[in-house]
């Protein structure tokens, strides 16, 4: 995963998305895709649609249902194999995260 962003949308939704490098090409997006879908996921691929990637990213979900009591933190950790979920598991269950941005530097 190279990509990911969330937000918070009510008690059922997020919208989510994700940045995934592949080593298979087309037919590797193609197994992907087809996963979520049958896990009842509804997905947008926008692999060919650069400006999308550009400003989709940065805006995913917009404005929660309804208000949250929100804190935003920023923080920065090493691009190491592993960080992102280790960040993850650190944090543990006791946060509700409503927002959040992770990017790999230096892909796309």
């Amino acid at each position: 995963m190279t990509e990911f962003n969330y937000r918070f949308a009510d008690a059922k939704d997020a919208c989510i998305f994700v940045g995934v490098r592949l080593s298979r090409g087309l037919d590797e997006r193609k197994e992907i895709l087809s996963l979520l879908h049958e896990g009842g996921y509804s997905v947008v691929d926008l692999s060919d649609d650069e400006m999308a990637k550009l400003h989709v990213r940065y805006m995913v979900g917009g404005r929660p249902s309804k208000p949250l009591q929100e804190r935003l933190f920023s923080f920065e950790f090493p691009e190491s194999p592993g960080a992102l979920l280790k960040f993850l598991h650190t944090l543990g269950t006791h946060w509700n995260i409503s927002l959040f941005h992770y990017r790999s530097h230096g892909t796309d």
